[in-house]
C-alpha cells in the first residue's frame, strides 16, 4: 500500500479497492432530467490505524486540527502500554475520520470504513461492522474495534452511514 503523501509515516497506508480510485472517479446518481442528479467524488482513503484495542468512547470522530488529533490519539492509544506514537498528519491537506465499535465480547468483531465520498453539500463516510461466523473459535476476550483513516481535507459536514 502507498504511504499518505506529505506524511513521513510508514504506518499510514493507502487503501486498495474502490477507495483507491480516488479523486478522479466521479459518479452521477439519479435518473436525470429532473434536477435530482447528485455528483459524488470518491475520496482516496489512507489507513492510519485499524485495531481491536481503542480507548475511544464516542462511536465516530472527525478531526481537522493537530490539537484535536493529539486528544483523540491519546484516548485511542490509552489501552496499550506503552502507547503507540501518534502518526503525523498534515491537516492543511488531510483530515482524520474514525469509527469505533466500543466493547465487544470477542476478537471476532470488526469495524471498517469502506468508502468516503464528497457530495456537493456533505462528506459521506460509509462503514460496516462484522462478526466472523466461521468455524474459527473466538476467545472470550473483550476487544474495542476501531478504524481510523485520513482523507483529503473537506470543509463540508461529515455524515456517517452504517451499511449494516
Amino acid at each position: 500500500m502507498q504511504s499518505l503523501p506529505s506524511i513521513p509515516s510508514k504506518s499510514i497506508r493507502r487503501r486498495s479497492a474502490g477507495a483507491a480510485l480516488g479523486l478522479a472517479l466521479l459518479f452521477t446518481l439519479g435518473c436525470g432530467g429532473g434536477g435530482d442528479d447528485v455528483t459524488i467524488v470518491v475520496l482516496p482513503v489512507y489507513t492510519v490505524d485499524h485495531s481491536n484495542l481503542s480507548g475511544v468512547v464516542e462511536p465516530v470522530a472527525v478531526v481537522r486540527d493537530d490539537a484535536s488529533w493529539a486528544a483523540l490519539w491519546d484516548e485511542h492509544a490509552r489501552l496499550v502500554q506503552p502507547p503507540a506514537p501518534r502518526p503525523a498528519v498534515d491537516f492543511r491537506q488531510y483530515m482524520v475520520i474514525g469509527v469505533f465499535a466500543g466493547a465487544r465480547p470477542t476478537p471476532c468483531y470488526d469495524i471498517t470504513i469502506s468508502r468516503v465520498y464528497q457530495e456537493p453539500a456533505r462528506t459521506v463516510v460509509e462503514y460496516y461492522q462484522t462478526y466472523q461466523k466461521s468455524n474459527e473459535i473466538c476467545a472470550a476476550i473483550t476487544t474495542y474495534p476501531s478504524d481510523i483513516v485520513a482523507v483529503p481535507r473537506q470543509v463540508t459536514d461529515v455524515v456517517f452511514v452504517a451499511l449494516n
